[in-house]
């Protein structure tokens, strides 16, 4: 169980020793969260926690759909902002078939698409995220729908409220602890406090990967060829061959 907030901002002012300063710890709690996310997105691993999956309707014809901001809540009514897209796909409403949607950069787009509303209707193969919406290559046929599976910056929504993403309770901590220090100017806590911060972003990083490790090895005699050996969690090892 991850600590709340309010745990959390205790920890830092017993680890500051500056009371005057809780409501600086409450603000940079959520700044400590987006700060994981946004490097854990750079390290291609974004964690399980902020990955969600989501869908809107697409109406025919249309060569984007708003997907954050107002007017652009998806079909359970989700409206948090999308950091990044990991897999996008066009939905057949019917069949449930779908294709892979091809993000492309804004210098291809400029290149390929000169206006996508001129296109042939159809299934869109290529698009693009620019603010809140997401924009296709083509006009879309009916009864399409856009899924995409992304990651969103959690926050907390009170004192009560738990670390969103359980393995960063002691990353924040750390985080906030050490920024505390960088505003009140002493540069050599700030350091060790951030040190800290980031070995435990580590350990955040290593506890989110499920651990089911094969590795090769040679047959023990002539008579085989290769086998596997397995290493659970607790560090025992099983062989087949």
């Amino acid at each position: 169980m991850a600590n709340t907030r309010a745990e959390t901002v205790a920890l830092v002012i017993l680890n500051t020793q500056r009371p005057d300063k809780q409501t600086l710890a409450e603000s940079l709690c959520d700044a400590a969260l987006k700060e994981a996310v946004l490097i854990s997105v750079r390290k291609r691993q974004p964690f399980r926690d902020v990955i969600t999956e989501r869908i809107w309707p697409i109406t025919t014809d249309a060569t984007s759909v708003k997907v954050t901001g107002t007017g652009g809540a998806d079909e359970t009514g989700n409206n948090d902002k999308i950091l990044n897209v990991i897999t996008a796909r066009i939905v057949d409403s019917n069949t449930d078939d779908c294709e892979k949607l091809v993000f492309k950069s804004k210098q291809w787009w400029d290149l390929n698409v000169i206006y996508a509303a001129n296109n042939q209707q159809g299934w869109p193969t290529n698009g693009i995220r620019l603010g809140d919406y997401v924009y296709f290559d083509r006009p879309c046929e009916a009864n399409k729908k856009l899924y995409l599976r992304c990651v969103t910056v959690p926050t907390y929504a009170n004192d009560t409220t738990e670390c969103p993403i359980e393995s960063l309770d002691l990353f924040v901590e750390r985080w906030v602890t050490a920024n505390i220090f960088h505003s009140i100017e002493q540069l050599n806590a700030y350091t060790t406090w951030l040190g800290r911060a980031m070995i435990a972003l580590q350990d955040a990083f290593d506890a989110d990967i499920d651990i089911a490790q094969e590795t090769k090895v040679e047959a023990p005699n002539t008579y085989s060829n290769k086998g596997l050996v397995i290493e659970d969690e607790s560090g025992n090892i099983r062989t087949w061959f």
